[in-house]
């Protein structure tokens, strides 16, 4: 009798413990959609999206330059729980020079965590720039030279991409027909590769 009574107890400790696994998995945010990073200038735009989420308190944001020991550089709060998908950003204004390493966990509102997949950035050395400041005709496009092939896609405000012009290796400055651009204002994305980029906002007049 005292044996069964012991197995008893045994049994209901392991399904009290295997109950408990089960509600952490309930407070994790379900489902994210993306994690991407993107330079702006001098810093480095991250951006995610949840599709749902259960009593999620917030978010932690980490940076790495090997990919192994990583810092926190900043917290966003969550959404709670929500069945709508959710957009979250957090600015890194101090990058590293070159790969930058960033990682995104999310604790929920019982304390519990869990760490979601590193992406990587390079962060292109020096600022490129557009002139004139005011684009009429002409505009020429400045930045540091790469070993690498590189391109500079121009997008409207909607987001539709007007514009793509090779940077061959090298190459310092490249300069772009800017007549066929209705008046408004354009972002000028310069990349070098994957995660080599830059986004530079200009106004067409």
């Amino acid at each position: 009798m005292k044996k069964f009574s012991l197995l008893g107890l045994m049994l209901l400790s392991f399904s009290i413990t295997l109950s408990a696994q089960s509600s952490i998995q309930d407070f994790i945010t379900e489902n994210l959609i993306s994690f991407s990073a993107s330079q702006e200038r001098r810093n480095v735009a991250l951006k995610w999206e949840t599709s749902s989420e259960t009593n999620n308190d917030f978010f932690t944001v980490e940076r790495s330059k090997d990919g192994r020991l990583f810092a926190q550089i900043g917290y966003v709060s969550g959404a709670g729980t929500s069945a709508d998908a959710q957009q979250y950003s957090f600015i890194d204004k101090n990058p590293k020079r070159g790969r930058n390493y960033y990682r995104l966990s999310q604790t929920d509102l019982e304390g519990h965590t869990v760490t979601f997949e590193v992406i990587a950035l390079d962060v292109v050395v020096g600022q490129s720039s557009i002139s004139p400041t005011l684009v009429r005709d002409m505009m020429v496009v400045n930045f540091e030279p790469s070993w690498a092939e590189g391109k500079i896609s121009i997008y409207n405000f909607s987001g539709q991409m007007v514009s793509e012009t090779k940077i061959a290796p090298e190459t310092t400055a490249v300069e772009i027909d800017a007549t066929i651009f209705p008046k408004g204002q354009y972002i000028a994305r310069i990349s070098f590769g994957p995660g080599a980029i830059q986004n530079i906002r200009f106004l067409k007049n």
